[in-house]
């Protein structure tokens, strides 16, 4: 009887392993491929050298295509790497750096101020959420984060982010059909920046806004989750850093919330729109964006160039202590980016 009972419990458990075996495999595939998202997080988690990023910087697209991190290492040899989403929500930013802690120690992290304006819906904006934690392994602090979205959402369900497979099921259509394109291995030698190669000219309206000093507040409901990457800066002695990259849509009165919560937060803010940060950078706004807010990737070099400056003067930061292979993969990265930038006409 005893051996009866050991067998079917042995069946049972094997049943069980195949099955979830067959699940996640699956799943991979069910799980939307966003190129953008995809191959960042692909590439900061299963290529980057543990303990080698000395700059993590995240936030939303204005900063994820504004700095490159292949640039901060032409010019002082520190390693970096980008993780950010188009308007990322700020539970992924805090999931960002929280995941990232786990194999990296930066000296410094340097966030985009953009969303403590916004009262982010996680309901109209699933999307976004979705691509910014789907490609994320799965761990507590993931499940912690995603039960939070879904105790603010109307039908979300805890569930379907622990298995997106529940959310995605229906796309075995497109699977079939080839819509499903995209490699999760591939690697992305831009270390997380998304550069843009095109240019759309842009009036400079930057004087005329920048004399707007209508009062701006942030959202609490954002705030509360730049507090707690706040909380990892100092439970871990990490530097933070707010920006707010080339903004035609900066004003007084934003600059100013940004810097009260960046004083609140115990954080640096960097804001290229005052000062004359941005002429000072050489930055054409007929030449260098793509739309009022974006730099693309000409602009992005002198973007980042100056920031290099921005954190060697405040920080001190020094040439990153990194193996050889690291150092020729950035070498590497870095030859093949000039090679694309010279095709692309920048």
């Amino acid at each position: 009887m005893k051996t009866a009972i050991v067998k079917n419990l042995a069946k049972t458990v094997a049943f069980i392993v195949i099955l979830a075996v067959i699940v996640l495999a699956l799943q991979t595939q069910f799980v939307p491929y966003q190129f953008q998202d995809t191959i960042q997080a692909g590439t900061f988690f299963n290529y980057t050298e543990e303990d080698s990023v000395d700059v993590l910087i995240s936030g939303t697209s204005s900063i994820m295509v504004s700095i490159s991190p292949l640039r901060i290492y032409e010019d002082a040899q520190i390693v970096s790497h980008v993780r950010g989403n188009s308007r990322q929500p700020p539970q992924a930013l805090y999931l960002d750096v929280k995941e990232a802690l786990k194999s990296q120690h930066p000296k410094l992290i340097a966030c985009s101020a953009a969303m403590l304006l916004t009262d982010f819906d996680v309901d109209k904006e699933e999307v976004r959420v979705r691509r910014s934690m789907d490609d994320m392994p799965l761990t507590w602090d993931k499940i912690e984060v995603a039960g939070e979205v879904v105790d603010e959402s109307e039908w979300q369900t805890l569930s379907s982010y622990v298995l997106p497979i529940l959310r995605y099921h229906d796309r075995w259509v497109e699977i079939r059909d080839g819509l499903q394109v995209g490699n999760r291995k591939d690697y992305d030698y831009k270390h997380g920046q998304w550069a843009v190669y095109k240019t759309v000219p842009q009036e400079d309206v930057s004087a005329e806004k920048m004399k707007d000093d209508t009062p701006v507040q942030v959202t609490e409901s954002s705030m509360k989750w730049y507090r707690k990457v706040a909380d990892l800066c100092r439970e871990n002695d990490i530097q933070l850093l707010l920006v707010t990259t080339p903004d035609l849509r900066q004003t007084e009165g934003r600059h100013e919330a940004f810097a009260r919560a960046a004083e609140e937060l115990g954080a640096d803010y960097l804001d290229y729109n005052v000062d004359g940060i941005t002429a000072k950078c050489g930055l054409d706004w007929k030449k260098d964006f793509y739309d009022n807010h974006h730099a693309n990737a000409g602009g992005s070099l002198k973007v980042t160039d100056y920031f290099v400056e921005y954190i060697q003067d405040r920080y001190n930061l020094k040439a990153s202590d990194v193996s050889p292979e690291v150092q020729k993969h950035f070498e590497e990265d870095i030859a093949h980016f000039k090679d694309v930038l010279k095709e692309k006409g920048f």
